[in-house]
């Protein structure tokens, strides 16, 4: 919840710690690392979300495989932790490997919605605010189609428009 995000956070690592300890690198791991890391986006934490998430990329792959969709979440995430760290270029190239195997999921789904989401912050650390507008729309669109699992992802847009406004 973005209202408790610093809690969230606390609780989190403390999963991943004990699950660390006493299982080692598991898909269950990589997921609670996803969860941490999306945690530490929310509060600008981009450096530990980097790490987090870069951490429990190679255990997605290769405990749940490229195409899960835990994976592809971790993938973006990493995204954009290195979009807002100013690694346009990284994120360029996690984004486009994630691309085909999100898109061969069809339109609208959770991926496709952080994708666009992801797209639209790589483009406004690009200084090309028009087409991360057009992306912002895009994956607001789509998490609203969603409904309910779209709906944390939709309270992370007002801080984003505010963003795509100055």
């Amino acid at each position: 919840k973005l209202d408790r995000l610093a809690e969230a956070e606390r609780l989190f690592r403390g999963v991943a710690d004990r699950r660390r300890a006493v299982f080692g690198k598991s898909a269950a791991l990589a997921v609670d690392l996803l969860q941490l890391g999306r945690a530490e986006l929310a509060l600008g934490k981009f450096a530990a979300a980097r790490d987090v998430l870069g951490e429990a990329r190679p255990m997605a792959i290769d405990n749940l495989g490229p195409d899960a969709v835990p994976t592809l979440v971790i993938t973006l995430g990493l995204a954009e932790a290195l979009a807002e760290a100013d690694d346009t270029g990284r994120a360029e190239a996690l984004l486009a490997e994630a691309a085909p195997r999100i898109a061969a999921m069809g339109p609208v789904g959770l991926p496709q919605g952080i994708a666009a989401r992801t797209r639209a912050i790589i483009r406004l650390k690009q200084g090309r605010t028009a087409e991360a507008r057009r992306e912002a729309d895009r994956s607001e669109q789509i998490f609203r189609t969603l409904g309910a699992p779209g709906e944390s992802y939709l309270k992370s847009f007002a801080a984003l428009r505010r963003r795509l406004a100055a």
